[in-house]
């Protein structure tokens, strides 16, 4: 068995034309398939072909020697990361990537932070230093310049980190390239952690159920104090439970509601899309 083809592979199709006589794909050794692609193969069948393409052909090389490397569309995006209550900041992760590589992908490896939506597309030309600069002037970007690479993964990591006050609800971010010219122009982030408006206080005493699950997710990530969780385990009946922990997520900012509203979809899905249906929320938490 051949198992999965790694990502930088790639699969032909090889036409009836290409192949003369009783040839066959399935049965041409390993040097007939290299006589007949130019590259070894990593699997054959009787249609297919999968060669292993590691750089640029040797007219590309001598280019990429001779002329500096072109602008390509790339996209920047960011991730708000959960905080704790022994925060002070809330640190915003900035990824510089290649236009063509999935928000999914990226998702999937950053799973425990909140994607920020906004305008991302911009350019960037390869092995070119750029820096971020960020409104109120007092938070804090590091490093100070980094060099933007295509990425394609499998790995998506940083390039950025933003640290800011907790008690800020926005910053304005740009990217500059190292003349100071604006690649991608101030843009307005609010740093709330979440796309959609919470369910109604009200309710959520009244329906959920899973309060205790909640507490436990928030507790392990550190979001709320040990004294808090011990209250909400020891209180009956299940609504003040859930009042409880209610009354600990306003000291803990938007971050830890939204992780918490990220749990209770989890655990309530059917809940949350009813209360997010509903008439009326005239009181939020």
């Amino acid at each position: 068995s051949f198992g999965s083809p790694p990502d930088d592979w790639m699969s032909i199709t090889a036409s009836e034309g290409e192949l003369s006589g009783e040839e066959d794909l399935a049965t041409l050794p390993p040097s007939g398939m290299v006589e007949k692609f130019g590259h070894p193969c990593f699997k054959v069948t009787e249609t297919h072909v999968m060669i292993d393409i590691r750089d640029l052909s040797h007219f590309g090389l001598l280019k990429r020697m001779i002329f500096p490397p072109s602008p390509v569309i790339a996209q920047v995006l960011l991730f708000l990361r959960p905080i704790t209550v022994r925060q002070r900041e809330n640190i915003l992760d900035v990824h510089l990537l290649p236009w063509n590589v999935p928000l999914s992908k990226v998702k999937d490896q950053h799973t425990e932070n909140t994607h920020i939506k906004t305008s991302s597309k911009c350019s960037l030309t390869p092995e070119s230093e750029y820096h971020l600069c960020c409104q109120p002037e007092e938070s804090t970007v590091q490093p100070a310049s980094e060099t933007f690479e295509c990425n394609y993964g499998p790995n998506y990591h940083l390039t950025f980190e933003v640290f800011v006050d907790v008690n800020k609800k926005e910053i304005r971010l740009s990217l500059l390239d190292k003349t100071g010219r604006e690649v991608w122009e101030p843009r307005l982030i609010l740093l709330t952690g979440q796309d959609v408006e919470p369910p109604t206080l009200d309710e959520l005493i009244r329906r959920v159920s899973s309060v205790m699950t909640i507490a436990d997710g928030l507790r392990t990530k550190d979001m709320i104090p040990d004294e808090i969780y011990s209250k909400v385990h020891a209180a009956e009946p299940r609504q003040e439970k859930t009042r409880l922990l209610l009354d600990a997520l306003d000291s803990g900012g938007a971050s830890v509601k939204a992780e918490f509203y990220k749990l209770l979809k989890n655990e309530e899905p059917h809940l949350v899309d009813e209360l997010e249906s509903g008439p009326s929320r005239p009181q939020q938490f």
